[in-house]
């Protein structure tokens, strides 16, 4: 598997696979009938009303209804500093934010894909991800975890990360009050959970030396979050404390 997206309002996961195939679960049961996808589809975002979705391809990005009817294109650059890496629908689901592999992150309309607004990250910026409803996006400067306002750049968070490892993931949850991290250190993954109040981590949900964590993904409503073990499964863990809920 390639991703996890939990569809809003409802207790569906998809899991984006290779050749454009995206398999529909539903938590601790068997996946139904897949849906076909007519673009690469490693990448999926939903509304909040779950009646339209973006798929991130090679060459465009596509918003699309439940249906798979094309309801907008936008050309995405085929060169690699330059093209779509995430996307998102803001929380009112009117705009589309666009963060770019050069460093940009661009909030386009949703009918015309119109540029509204755009900012430009700092070349000691690495970006991670961006939130749920696409006010903040989560990068990495230096040894620190930074949350900023994707519309203004300022920073409204710092997290340290802990020494001798190397940070691959980081997403924060609906209500950006938790943020889960996966790091690797010289002989395991950790996926870690933290308070952004607090700027510590609460627990480390787990150790893993058996292949690589993938990237967690938070259920609509911030209760949970869930990731891609290799070589295991996808495992689930509540947003409160961190405990184990169970595993698909």
């Amino acid at each position: 598997p390639l991703n996890v997206v939990w569809v809003p309002g409802t207790e569906c996961i998809l899991i984006s696979c290779r050749f454009g195939q995206v398999e529909a679960y539903f938590p601790m049961s068997q996946p139904i009938t897949p849906i076909k996808l007519p673009l690469y589809s490693g990448r999926i975002s939903f509304t909040h009303d779950a009646t339209r979705f973006i798929s991130l391809g090679s060459t465009d990005v596509a918003v699309y209804a439940w249906d798979q009817r094309m309801l907008l294109q936008l050309c995405n650059h085929k060169s690699n500093d330059d093209s779509f890496e995430s996307l998102r629908f803001t929380s009112d689901d009117s705009h589309i934010i666009a963060t770019r592999y050069s460093g940009s992150i661009a909030t386009h309309s949703i009918s015309t894909g119109e540029v509204m607004t755009s900012v430009v990250l700092e070349e000691e910026q690495r970006f991670l991800a961006l939130s749920p409803n696409g006010e903040h996006y989560v990068s990495r400067r230096g040894d620190n975890i930074t949350i900023h306002d994707a519309q203004t750049n300022c920073q409204a968070k710092a997290l340290e990360i802990p020494s001798q490892s190397e940070l691959w993931f980081a997403v924060v949850d609906p209500d950006c009050t938790r943020l889960a991290s996966v790091t690797k250190q010289a002989d395991h993954w950790t996926l870690s959970l933290w308070d952004l109040s607090t700027a510590q981590i609460i627990c480390e949900c787990l150790r893993y030396d058996e292949g690589r964590i993938g990237k967690p993904v938070f259920s609509p409503d911030g209760s949970t979050f869930a990731c891609v073990i290799e070589g295991r499964a996808i495992q689930v863990w509540e947003n409160y404390d961190g405990t184990e809920v169970g595993s698909i």
